[in-house]
């Protein structure tokens, strides 16, 4: 059972220290930048950058890119950092998530020279918020006490309260909830303190968040009565509602007091008033799963069918392939074996298209990680090769005069050779860890793909089985009843699901099937495809599971493609297939 939990993060951007005028303060400082001139040129730049950075990208790019170079040129390391932070932000809006981290650390490192303690501790802030996008949650960690330690040490109110509330949200992503637990009270102390009340709803929420996963029900009830009122205070529809649904999945999930869970959910659709389709669905959702599983499987299907259809209208995939598993768990339980089949079929075509896209998502952050640490290294090699050449120059004028000048630049160009060596040394190791990374990620595909094709075959199989078991069955049912019946066999026999199989495999395993066939041109393809599942080290059982065969085949066939491929019977044919 899966349960859907809201966490707002918080987000601290400052950058600058002053407030958005409107248009006729964005005209003003677009009429000053025509005639502004060095710093002040710089410091207009650096104030147009706030009109446009939450609605114009585009624009706020071009005012970034050209706020770094002109201050490069003016050797203003002050607004370099600065373009470097616009820069961050803009990669982090566009999820460029790890140009944005290459961008800050820039940034940190001026800020470090210019023991800029504020910005510094607002960068780390925001490096927080990149490792959290891309998963690392040890790292935010980390980066969120780096920018504790700078607030305290200038007594800054809002980065104190800002660092320790993104401490116990990464807690709570790390499913630490004692420590989220901790930091999360000492983050809404701090608001109370300082009179900080805006997030106080949403930090009350992630508290009972916390509490209801550590099963701690009366807490986290507790703290879901206090998001409520603080979200009615400011008017927060959309927390309010959220706050429910959570209430709901307490009582549905962990008190399994479900005419409560059932009162929440429906407070959570009422406080919604019809504005947020994606909690609609969830609540839906929850409430078919809850029906399902105290057995109203009327009311469970009108539900889950509502959460699928307002799922499609918002085009979430996510909810789609939820609603599609449970119904098809609804009409399993009811013996509807056709209907069944048809949800789980969809189930997995939404699965299908999700992981598809996750994969894709997952190869252009591997891409865009690699290129940046390629680009990083190409950065070094030319500062290294600029540091030589200037070296060169100054020995080689010098050495008209000494010579013995001229040997000390000969050992400085053999040094720096060294390094450049050196350099691309790491630059091949980097793009083969990138290959291996992605024969790696080929290599799961091709497992998921195998172990998808024996559970679709297992419950087929169960449920051919049960439709053998079916007694009794009326003479006009019998005729439905054997189409049903090839069409299972026709599904576990299908050759699409080994296609795919194939395609995964032969990314990982090129011209394997015609190193075989080499060997032995009359290797049939039943026999091909054992070969590639005793490469994979699948055992007996699995093999027959995959191919739909008795185990006692398996071996004949085995035995078969021993003989074809002429092993002998001390030779081991998994080692034979591996050294292929």
């Amino acid at each position: 059972m899966k349960h859907h939990h809201v966490i707002l993060f918080l987000i601290f951007f400052i950058l600058s220290g002053f407030a958005v005028q409107g248009q006729n303060g964005k005209d003003s400082l677009l009429q000053r930048l025509t005639v502004a001139k060095g710093e002040d040129r710089l410091h207009t730049i650096d104030r147009l950058l706030v009109y446009t950075i939450y609605n114009d990208l585009d624009t706020s790019y071009y005012y970034a890119t050209t706020l770094l170079k002109e201050a490069k040129e003016q050797e203003s390391i002050l607004y370099e950092s600065l373009a470097y932070s616009w820069l961050t932000v803009y990669s982090f809006f566009k999820g460029e998530y790890y140009k944005g981290e290459d961008y800050i650390k820039r940034a940190i490192k001026i800020q470090e020279q210019l023991k800029d303690t504020m910005d510094l501790g607002n960068s780390y802030i925001n490096l927080v918020m990149i490792y959290a996008e891309t998963g690392r949650y040890k790292q935010a960690i980390e980066s969120a006490f780096k920018a504790l330690h700078l607030f305290k040490s200038i007594n800054h109110e809002h980065g104190i309260i800002v660092a320790n509330g993104n401490i116990g949200i990464m807690y709570n992503k790390l499913q630490d909830y004692e420590n989220a637990v901790k930091y999360l009270k000492k983050t809404a102390g701090l608001m109370i303190k300082y009179k900080e009340f805006s997030n106080l709803g949403e930090l009350y929420n992630n508290m009972g968040i916390s509490y209801y996963h550590m099963n701690n029900n009366d807490s986290a009830i507790a703290y879901y009565q206090r998001s409520i009122k603080e979200y009615n205070k400011n008017k927060e529809i959309k927390g309010t509602a959220r706050a429910y649904l959570n209430l709901g999945n307490v009582y549905a999930y962990n008190i399994k007091n479900y005419d409560s869970a059932f009162h929440y959910y429906d407070k959570a659709l009422a406080s919604s008033k019809g504005v947020i389709d994606a909690l609609k669905t969830k609540v839906n959702s929850n409430k078919g799963k809850v029906y399902t599983q105290i057995g109203d499987y009327k009311n469970a299907e009108k539900h889950l069918t509502l959460a699928l259809k307002q799922a499609k209208e918002s085009n979430d995939l996510t909810e789609q392939m939820d609603s599609y598993e449970e119904l098809f768990n609804l009409y399993k339980k009811r013996n509807n074996y056709p209907k069944a089949m048809e949800y789980f079929e969809k189930y997995n075509e939404i699965k299908d298209s999700i992981n598809v896209a996750n994969a894709r998502v997952t190869i252009a952050n591997l891409e865009a990680k690699f290129e940046n640490e390629k680009n990083l290294l190409k950065i070094k090699e030319l500062n290294i090769q600029r540091e030589a050449d200037r070296k060169i120059k100054k020995l080689l004028f010098i050495g008209m005069v000494l010579l013995v000048l001229v040997m000390i630049l000969i050992i400085l160009i053999f040094i720096q050779k060294r390094k450049k060596a050196r350099l691309r040394r790491e630059l091949l190791k980097a793009e083969k860890e990138k290959l291996e990374k992605d024969v790696q990620y080929k290599s799961r595909q091709l497992t998921s793909q195998a172990l998808m094709m024996m559970q679709k075959n297992n419950i087929l199989d169960e449920m051919l089985g049960s439709l053998k078991e079916l007694k009794c069955i009326k003479e006009d049912s019998k005729q439905m009843l054997q189409k049903i019946t090839r069409q299972l066999k026709n599904s576990i026999n299908s050759e699409e699901d080994w296609d795919t199989f194939k395609h995964y495999f032969e990314e990982v395993n090129p011209d394997f099937y015609s190193k075989l066939l080499n060997i032995n041109n009359k290797i049939t393809p039943s026999e091909l495809k054992l070969g590639a599942l005793i490469k994979l080290n699948f055992n007996i059982k699995e093999a027959a599971s995959l191919l739909n065969i008795s185990p006692d085949s398996v071996k004949t066939t085995r035995h078969i493609l021993r003989t074809k491929l002429g092993l002998s019977t001390n030779e081991n044919i998994h080692e034979f297939m591996n050294n292929l």
